[in-house]
């Protein structure tokens, strides 16, 4: 089961670059054989955190991994979403994993000793944002890693026991968990793609 949360409902994105919204990745996620849950939360809000451990708790009982895929940037108040998702995480597997730059506030840990946080690192990703803003400066994408990608490897790591857990640490690249793409195209780890407006360069 998978608890797709954000602020977005249909007809009003959040982001305009970013038009999909939790029910859409809900339906995808059935697409694909799991079971998608759509819940509105805004997860600034202390309140809307609680709730959603309180239904998670009741509905399942345990929460195996918890991923966080919000941006955040200097300055943000980061919302320690783990306190409220604490008990049920420590009844499951007890993975939270930050996505590229994104935050979920583990400061903690100390005491939730069962908790093993990691960062899993993208490349660079063909987003809908990224996609529009190559469309408006001319830039050419080459050689990007799908979202998926990102998702197979937070599978890969939700699938490993916690001695193995231990052993991989905190941080590592998408490539370095699920290296091959849907079509069987295989990303090398820390070698970054990105398009210019000319030409498509690769830099380690």
């Amino acid at each position: 089961v998978v608890y797709t949360t954000g602020r977005s409902v249909p007809g009003a994105p959040t982001d305009p670059t970013v038009p999909a919204t939790v029910e859409e990745m809900a339906t995808l996620a059935n697409k694909l054989g799991g079971s998608g849950v759509a819940v509105h939360a805004d997860h600034s809000k202390v309140e809307d955190n609680k709730a959603l451990a309180d239904a998670i708790a009741q509905n399942h009982g345990r929460l195996d991994i918890l991923v966080n895929n919000a941006p955040t940037k200097e300055g943000d108040d980061v919302v320690r979403i783990t306190d409220p998702l604490a008990e049920s995480l420590a009844r499951g597997k007890g993975v939270v994993v930050d996505l590229g730059g994104s935050q979920t506030g583990v400061t903690k840990s100390e005491q939730h000793g069962y908790l093993h946080q990691m960062l899993v690192a993208p490349g660079r990703v063909k987003t809908e944002r990224a996609i529009s803003v190559a469309q408006k400066m001319g830039t050419r994408l080459t050689d990007m890693e799908c979202a998926r990608l990102s998702g197979q490897a937070v599978a890969a790591a939700a699938s490993l026991s916690a001695e193995e857990l231990r052993r991989l640490g905190v941080a590592r690249s998408s490539a370095s968990l699920a290296r091959f793409e849907l079509d069987g195209y295989a990303h090398e780890e820390e070698a970054h793609s990105f398009g210019t407006l000319t030409k498509a360069s690769c830099v380690r």
